[in-house]
């Protein structure tokens, strides 16, 4: 159901997704914006419905997240690749497997898996030189980890601070 509304809201509000882990309890999108996309809308209708969807499932009311969807700013380069990274190995720091590909409920699955969704993305520079500058298949250390976290709980879209 989560895969079936998050391709439906990307196609309605044309919002590209770079990578997503679904959790038990919350979920991570990174969501390349575009020129005309609607990110706040998405966010609204996808977590809406979702939630509206879930309670009918299991026959229960109320909110469904614990806090309500927010964008925090992610510029490209090192930051994109760290920000990403963090999103795909969430499953892995909290346990609940061995390695993101394992974890079906993400991004990193679908491309262990070599399928790609119409509304899932590489950034331009993902078949250059510079991923390797960037990206990483080791595990973020506990003080990367801490220091995205910290930025991502400021709440702040509009925020020039650097995550690193």
């Amino acid at each position: 159901m989560f895969m079936q509304l998050l391709s439906k809201a990307c196609e309605k509000y044309s919002v590209p997704i770079v990578a997503y882990a679904l959790m038990p309890n919350h979920f991570h999108i990174l969501i390349k914006v575009v020129e005309n996309s609607e990110v706040s809308n998405w966010g609204k209708w996808f977590q809406g419905v979702y939630a509206q969807a879930f309670n009918k499932k299991y026959q229960r009311v109320g909110h469904l997240w614990q806090d309500r969807f927010f964008a925090k700013r992610v510029r490209n380069g090192f930051q994109l690749a760290k920000t990403w990274m963090y999103v795909e190995q969430n499953p892995v720091k909290a346990g609940l497997v061995d390695s993101q590909e394992n974890w079906q409920w993400s991004s990193a699955f679908l491309r262990s898996m070599g399928y790609c969704p119409h509304f899932l993305i590489e950034p331009s520079w993902w078949f250059t030189p510079m991923k390797n500058e960037w990206w990483s298949e080791v595990l973020l250390d506990d003080d990367s980890l801490m220091r995205i976290r910290q930025s991502l709980k400021k709440h702040s879209k509009d925020s020039e601070e650097d995550l690193f």
